[in-house]
């Protein structure tokens, strides 16, 4: 019997060995021991799956055809009981997918024509599009939910639908502020039904017709903006003795001084800093159009105290690496950093609420827009690929606003 069993009380033993996924339990605490999970963090989620699997008997769904569609109606059917904290969902729903996925594998399933569908048009926003990451699986997911809606049971044949099937789609998208759920969507199919003009042969035009246009006033200026005087004392707020306050403060470097986005910052390789250039290669997390910076001697040697100082040891070339408990060497993701950054700012009792990672990029738009450089280069720095969307910063050049405005007349007496 496995040394893990003999630590586990008699009562969790008996519960695992009558699981109905009981052998997906145990491979999957073999795998987070093996990759250096703590002892402790395994026990925790292989108990977050038992609840999985009396709901897959109770279900009497067969294992062969789990499919991670479950996973809400699994959410549902819980007790409020197991909610008693927000983070608990998070942990169920994890732990459901680690054995929706397990059982995949152990079970593998055929394709649907769906799903290869989606596959096909991801390769072309990925080869013809520019898009990458995060772009690619929003939008594939947009298009599969649209194909599910119409096709889930039927032959997938986008070309029976009507202007009016299209038009009545759009219209039960829930609302939100401004519609721009139903925007993002209207965007995905008007490029998916592009993308049939062009390699099938479908006429489409007829569709695309019936997409509304949604029109969104750019005019405004970002809501928060961060003077230097407060990052100057965010910065100095933060502990640099610790390997958290050395990865953390790096990482607000790299976002105040180089406009990075958040998720730019997680995709940073060793490979990708030239130190006798003194340049950094940023990968756009939006697009797949990688573009240099010159690397500020600030922001260097935040970079060098924190890799020889606080970095894990590691075979990943990422920069930034998980410091929590979790197995030490893994890439850090942008949720984490993120979170490090938002503790940071509660931590240091700054002033107002926690406005997000992007208060630092527009701060560098506002600095290089204030100091007269061409909106052109100011594009270039954020790496947008619009200059439309690098002239909203122009409206925060305050000492340009003063000195083209006009004296309030004075009132004659």
């Amino acid at each position: 019997m496995p040394s893990y069993y003999i630590r586990q009380k008699d009562y969790i033993k008996d519960e695992i060995e009558k699981n109905f996924i009981s052998s997906e339990i145990k491979e999957a605490f073999d795998n987070f021991q093996n990759a250096g999970y703590p002892y402790y963090y395994a026990c925790f989620i292989l108990r977050k799956m038992m609840p999985f699997g009396d709901w897959l008997k109770k279900s009497h769904i067969s294992l062969k055809k789990v499919d991670f569609s479950l996973i809400d109606d699994y959410i549902d059917s819980l007790p409020s009981s197991f909610f008693d904290k927000s983070w608990k969902e998070g942990k169920l729903r994890q732990a459901a997918h680690l054995a929706i996925k397990m059982l995949q594998i152990k079970y593998p399933q055929k394709r649907t024509v769906i799903e290869l569908e989606i596959d096909r048009y991801s390769e072309h926003l990925r080869q013809n599009c520019g898009y990458y990451g995060k772009g690619i699986k929003e939008s594939a997911r947009r298009i599969q939910n649209f194909l599910l809606y119409f096709f889930a049971k039927k032959k997938l044949m986008v070309r029976s639908l009507t202007p009016l099937d299209i038009a009545n789609y759009i219209k039960n998208i829930p609302s939100t502020p401004q519609n721009f759920r139903a925007k993002k969507i209207c965007t995905a199919l008007r490029g998916y039904f592009r993308f049939l003009q062009i390699y099938d042969g479908t006429k489409t035009d007829h569709l695309i017709a019936a997409i509304p246009s949604f029109f969104f006033s750019r005019r405004s200026p970002p809501r928060h903006l961060l003077s230097s005087a407060t990052l100057n004392e965010f910065l100095n707020a933060i502990d640099r003795c610790t390997s958290h306050g050395k990865r953390t403060y790096a990482t607000v470097l790299c976002l105040s001084e180089l406009g990075m986005r958040i998720g730019d910052v997680t995709h940073i390789s060793l490979d990708d800093i030239n130190w006798r250039e003194g340049t950094i290669l940023v990968r756009n997390s939006k697009s797949a159009a990688p573009f240099q910076l010159p690397l500020p001697k600030k922001t260097g040697e935040a970079l060098v105290d924190y890799i020889r100082n606080a970095r894990p040891t590691s075979e990943s070339r990422q920069v930034f690496l998980g410091l929590c408990s979790h197995p030490k060497g893994l890439p850090a993701s942008a949720v984490s950093l993120g979170l490090a950054v938002k503790y940071q700012w509660n931590k240091s009792c700054m002033s107002g609420t926690y406005p997000g990672t992007y208060v630092f990029r527009h701060g560098v738009a506002t600095n290089l827009t204030q100091k007269g450089f061409p909106l052109k280069v100011i594009a270039d720095v954020l790496g947008h690929r619009s200059i439309k969307t690098t002239r909203l910063y122009t409206q925060v050049d305050i000492p340009a606003l003063n000195r083209v405005a006009q004296p309030w007349p004075q009132s004659e007496t």
